[in-house]
């Protein structure tokens, strides 16, 4: 069985991608994990909760809606530093309207999309499942976003001794996550993920 936990810098597989901003913030010790996964889930599956538009910079970048170029670039970058696995589920939250970029780009992850003011994030904290549901079938869980309102599941995720991994721009991550043991910090430059995959 492989560890459940994060590598450490220097023995991350995607340690020559340094130069694209990938950056371990915060390392911390697991809670012990008082809640077993179901002995049918593959080894090691890891849910992954990425808000596409958060992860892009916005829905708007440089005056410009953005479009399959960018969710794909954001999704590839996504994808390297969260160590997603062919056995991995991912649920992409989106607003509506950028909805059919992501649908073209995500392949058979699930895609949720919502209206309104925190709307994607809503949406996937609903798609996601109780923590307890999800400690049951999932080994660790990717959070593809800074923001706060996903800093209480990683908590009690966390509690549960779930590890969990918080992908996010430079700049954008909630020092609420900061506060969370066994939450690991990854941080990127958009600037930088974005020039090296033109």
């Amino acid at each position: 069985m492989r560890d459940a936990g994060l590598m450490t810098n220097a023995s991350h597989p995607l340690q020559a991608k340094a130069d694209l901003g990938w950056r371990p913030r915060h390392l911390t010790v697991l809670s012990p994990r008082t809640v077993p996964v179901q002995d049918h889930v593959p080894d090691q599956r890891a849910l992954h909760l990425v808000d596409i538009e958060n992860q892009a910079g916005g829905a708007i970048v440089d005056g410009l809606a953005i479009g399959v170029r960018e969710v794909a670039v954001s999704l590839d970058n996504y994808v390297d530093l969260a160590r997603f696995e062919a056995t991995d589920h991912m649920i992409i939250g989106c607003n509506p309207a950028l909805a059919p970029a992501v649908l073209q780009v995500a392949g058979n992850r699930r895609v949720v999309p919502r209206h309104g003011e925190n709307g994607a994030d809503l949406a996937l904290l609903d798609a996601a499942g109780t923590p307890e549901w999800i400690a049951q079938h999932y080994y660790r869980v990717a959070i593809g976003s800074g923001d706060g309102i996903f800093a209480d599941l990683a908590a009690d995720l966390a509690r549960l001794g779930v590890p969990v991994n918080v992908v996010g721009r430079d700049g954008s991550i909630s020092h609420r996550f900061r506060q969370i043991r066994g939450v690991t910090i990854h941080s990127f430059d958009i600037a930088v993920a974005g020039s090296v995959a033109q």
